[in-house]
């Protein structure tokens, strides 16, 4: 799948997977969330893998293509993500598994980074 960069995204840097849930624990800081796009007129909102609605500040919304999609961006203190890059993951993903590993990632942080 092709890889859509909007702005200068780091790489080589550990970026957390986190949920809906867990945004407030990480403002500041460059993530990984994966979420349903269900609007995409003005700024782009995600169901995320745990039922949260997320705002994605994004440059182009036009650019999320697919249903699924993996955003890369910090989130703001707002609660809301300043995307850097997005990726598209096509239009069947599933995100009830996908839960299952961010919370393993979140509960192992010392492992996953």
């Amino acid at each position: 799948m092709a890889t859509t960069t909007t702005a200068a995204a780091p790489t080589g840097v550990a970026t957390p997977r986190i949920n809906g849930a867990s945004l407030s624990a990480f403002v500041g800081s460059l993530v990984r969330v994966v979420g349903e796009v269900v609007d995409k007129t003005g700024a782009v909102s995600l169901r995320t893998c745990d039922g949260h609605t997320v705002t994605v500040q994004s440059q182009d919304p036009m650019l999320y293509s697919t249903k699924f999609v993996e955003v890369i961006g910090h989130v703001s203190p707002e609660l809301s993500i300043r995307e850097a890059k997005v990726i598209p993951f096509g239009d069947s993903f599933n995100l009830e598994l996908y839960s299952k590993v961010v919370g393993h990632t979140l509960k192992h942080r010392a492992v996953f980074g």
